[in-house]
């Protein structure tokens, strides 16, 4: 897993690239948290061997529990329970 941060909107960049770009072992066992606190935006990319794990519904659901917490500005929790959140997913 990987956690990268952004000055500005994710919008403004290729998240799937800077999925594959992300320092790791493999890509495919890789999930990254992309993380805009100034603009409130959580959006999570997920490699091939993970989807397995985490589908586009159960994606969503961390990706907006997130963000209850980052519109808060509590980005530790938001990150906590999004950590939280795809471990169940992994695990179960």
């Amino acid at each position: 897993m990987s956690i990268t941060n952004y000055p500005k909107s994710l919008e403004a960049y290729n998240l799937e690239e800077e999925h594959a770009s992300a320092l790791r072992i493999n890509g495919e066992d890789c999930l990254t948290i992309h993380l805009s606190p100034k603009e409130k935006q959580v959006k999570l990319t997920i490699g091939k061997n993970i989807r397995g794990y985490i589908n586009d519904e159960s994606q969503l659901a961390i990706e907006n529990k997130m963000m209850q917490y980052v519109s808060k500005n509590e980005i530790l929790s938001g990150l906590e329970i999004g950590m939280i959140k795809i471990r169940q997913n992994i695990t179960s």
